[in-house]
């Protein structure tokens, strides 16, 4: 699965749908599920250390 293919799934996934397929809007979707407590072994700063596959694949996995 190409980067956009996959960016598009998670923000499907996590209720992002309006949000255009960027890495940017990806990280801004982690970023609010990370706020929210939904991962608790992940805050904010963390998030910045992550690649687009890893941000990705954690929000599907979390959201199905």
């Amino acid at each position: 699965m190409d980067e956009t293919a996959l960016i598009r799934r998670a923000l499907d996934a996590a209720g992002y749908h309006d949000s255009p397929t960027t890495s940017e809007a990806l990280a801004s979707c982690l970023y609010d599920y990370a706020d929210a407590g939904v991962f608790r072994n992940l805050d904010s700063e963390e998030v910045e250390d992550l690649t687009v596959k890893e941000m990705a694949w954690g929000l599907i996995r979390y959201c199905k």
